[in-house]
């Protein structure tokens, strides 16, 4: 073998060991095709946000429900509409303690600025404004910042679909199998964050308002959802020990179920990417994952 041939043989080897190197992050498409190897059984998993306006979202409904029936199983964080979960995030939603309102332990400031949040909201706060003194600070910061985000977003107008409850709808309609991939109890414990102290949950509540307030900060997570963009939040959402801990459990559920029966999977689209997302997660266990195309944006 000639000189020559071999520097090319050696660029080439370098070029393919390279490419096996690279690992995707699993962040430029929020529908994809999970398989084991040699096994029938096929799982798709879509990441969701969990209110749309498909008046400026091209959402596929019907392409999404038609894969529903090919697997007839469907996953979902929980099943919608609990009246018993309902129930037990009731019971945490507000503080019974007089001495830990929000109107007295939260600086006047930032009390004026959540007051003021509420009467231009929309949605999530407007429906709570009599209650805000008594909520929970780690309840309110998560009302904010989803409020936040539907109002910081050309690609939103109001809320017309909640792909969740309208897939769960169908497959119940259709007599199909609907398995929660999260208890109840998980999840109120991680909205909740009882974990916290409450002088943490204030600070927590304090950033949500100064970030609310911030007309420079944030992503616009409806048009990078729209682009099948999933870098949707700063990476230190990602690297969160919760979301870690929850893409764990999520994802070893849908490993073992993928083993015995095809589904189909709604999460939250923040839980499918990068080291420490689900799809990776599944990729270590084996799984084979492809993107399954479709288009999000309006014609």
């Amino acid at each position: 073998m000639n000189f020559r041939k071999l520097i090319l043989l050696i660029v080439i080897f370098i070029g393919l060991s390279s490419c096996k190197a690279q690992k995707s992050d699993y962040a430029n498409s929020v529908l994809w095709e999970i398989k084991k190897p040699g096994d029938a059984n096929v799982a798709y998993i879509l990441g969701t946000i969990h209110v749309l306006d498909t008046t400026q979202l091209n959402f596929p409904i019907e392409t999404i429900k038609t894969l529903i029936d090919k697997c007839k199983n469907l996953c979902l964080e929980i099943i919608p509409g609990q009246v018993n979960q309902l129930k037990k995030i009731n019971k945490y939603l507000y503080l019974k303690d007089e001495d830990l309102k929000i109107s007295t332990r939260l600086e006047k400031k930032y009390y004026e600025n959540l007051m003021q949040i509420a009467d231009s909201s929309d949605y999530f706060l407007k429906r709570f404004k009599p209650y805000l003194n008594s909520m929970r600070p780690t309840i309110l910061s998560t009302y904010i910042e989803a409020e936040r985000e539907l109002i910081k977003t050309q690609n939103f107008v109001s809320v017309n679909y909640r792909p969740e409850s309208d897939l769960f709808n169908y497959a119940n309609k259709k007599g199909y199998k609907t398995i929660p991939l999260e208890t109840g109890q998980q999840q109120i414990d991680w909205l909740i964050r009882l974990d916290l102290s409450y002088e943490k949950s204030l600070e927590l509540l304090k950033k949500s308002i100064d970030k609310y307030n911030d007309n420079d900060s944030g992503i616009d997570i409806f048009q990078k959802y729209s682009e099948q963009d999933l870098a949707l939040y700063p990476p230190d959402v990602f690297s969160d020990s919760i979301m870690i801990l929850r893409n764990t459990g999520m994802a070893e559920k849908i490993d073992s179920l993928i083993n015995i029966k095809s589904l189909f999977v709604a999460i939250g689209a923040a839980h499918l990417p990068y080291e420490n997302g689900v799809l990776n997660l599944l990729e270590q266990k084996g799984c084979i994952i492809r993107p399954y195309k479709i288009d999000l944006k309006n014609k």
